[in-house]
């Protein structure tokens, strides 16, 4: 045990010796009656002058921060405390700062002392999983969503080893995740502080998405008797193509499990309008075209999703981002109904302001009862 300026306390050695005791030993070491004579970094040997007489005082570190004293004087013969010790312990403390405090053997010794022994860990055990991603909606008004993405593993070990043992386990993964429904009750919130090894992704996936993750803040969602705490993902929404490259999937959630399997178009698409005619009556529609697939708002056949980093549109099961946003503003008063008798002074004083929003049809009128997808709601 290596002798140190912390088990030579003041405080305890006054309740050791006593005020009186103490005091007699400090006015020793006033006078420069006590120094230090051997040290051996555990032990020092100091001589106390005190009077005719000189006294030898020994003062030893022990196991468990225990300090040993001892003094050649009769006091501390019969009693183990003298004022002898009080005037070396403060000798010494002045030797430990000014002497081996600065020498390089005991600074290393007391480097030893104050850092444990490494103990090897064994390796972390790494499970394998397969990861994918959620994206939970909620309803803001009859167009608009808020959404939320949070990342999710499933560790069903058939299905896992099987995806793993594949030549392309992101194909693998993806066939076997649309296969059938048995997996979607196996999934639960990715715990961040677990390792894992995802399986459907290459060795760079793993490491790109475990970054992503590794850096957003942990969110609690679920029921009040089971609550989970998983990354919070909605900041990396327009990050979603890259993931969709790295063969991260993305499903849709609902009532707590994975539904539709989603695909990511990273080219922006317009909201647009369109006029449709119905008996006796003209009707402006909201919507979008997606490879061919026309969507309106007359059934609700899409959706806009309002997010951190932009706006986006759910149309079936395409995910896209809006390049218009702003045309929102005026989009969310339709289906708007407009009499044929009215429809002239719709066109005077309204056709061409709308015109200079948002884009519009192109081509003959839609008809109202043309089913949503179909070409005669195309807005081009």
């Amino acid at each position: 045990m290596l002798l140190t300026r912390s088990l030579i306390e003041a405080n305890d050695l006054r309740y050791k010796l006593g005020w009186q005791l103490y005091e007699q030993g400090k006015a020793l070491y006033t006078e420069n009656c006590a120094q230090v004579v051997a040290f051996d970094h555990q032990k020092a040997t100091c001589s106390v002058r005190d009077k005719k007489e000189v006294f030898t005082v020994v003062i030893a570190a022990e196991r468990r921060n225990n300090v040993q004293w001892s003094c050649t004087c009769p006091r501390a013969v019969r009693y183990n405390v003298c004022r002898h010790m009080a005037a070396a312990a403060l000798a010494t403390r002045d030797y430990l700062r000014d002497v081996a405090e600065k020498n390089w053997r005991y600074q290393i010794e007391l480097a030893l002392e104050t850092t444990p022994r490494a103990t090897p860990s064994p390796p972390p055990t790494i499970e394998e999983a397969i990861l994918l991603m959620g994206l939970h909606l909620e309803r803001r008004g009859d167009l608009t969503h808020t959404c939320s993405l949070y990342a999710y593993v499933l560790q069903a070990p058939a299905l896992v080893a099987q995806v793993a043992a594949s030549p392309n386990p992101p194909q693998a993964a993806l066939s076997a995740l649309l296969a059938d429904r048995d997996w979607r009750g196996a999934v639960r919130p990715l715990d961040a502080t677990r390792p894992l090894h995802y399986v459907n992704l290459s060795a760079e996936a793993n490491d790109v998405v475990k970054l992503m993750i590794a850096t957003r803040q942990p969110s609690y969602f679920g029921s009040v008797y089971n609550y989970h705490v998983t990354p919070n993902l909605s900041d990396l929404i327009s990050y979603l193509p890259t993931l969709q490259r790295l063969n991260v999937p993305l499903f849709l959630w609902k009532e707590r499990q994975p539904s539709e399997l989603l695909i990511i178009k990273d080219t922006p698409v317009l909201l647009k309008v369109a006029l449709a005619e119905e008996k006796g009556v003209y009707e402006l529609q909201a919507g979008i075209e997606i490879d061919g697939n026309v969507y309106s708002n007359l059934g609700r056949t899409f959706k806009i999703l309002s997010t951190p980093k932009g706006t986006w549109t759910l149309a079936g099961r395409t995910l896209a981002p809006i390049a218009n946003p702003k045309a929102l503003n005026l989009l969310q008063t339709f289906p708007l109904r407009i009499p044929v008798d009215e429809a002239e002074e719709f066109r005077q004083r309204y056709f061409r302001a709308i015109n200079e929003r948002v884009h519009r049809c192109r081509g003959a009128r839609a008809r109202r009862a043309a089913p949503p997808g179909s070409a005669r709601h195309a807005c081009r």
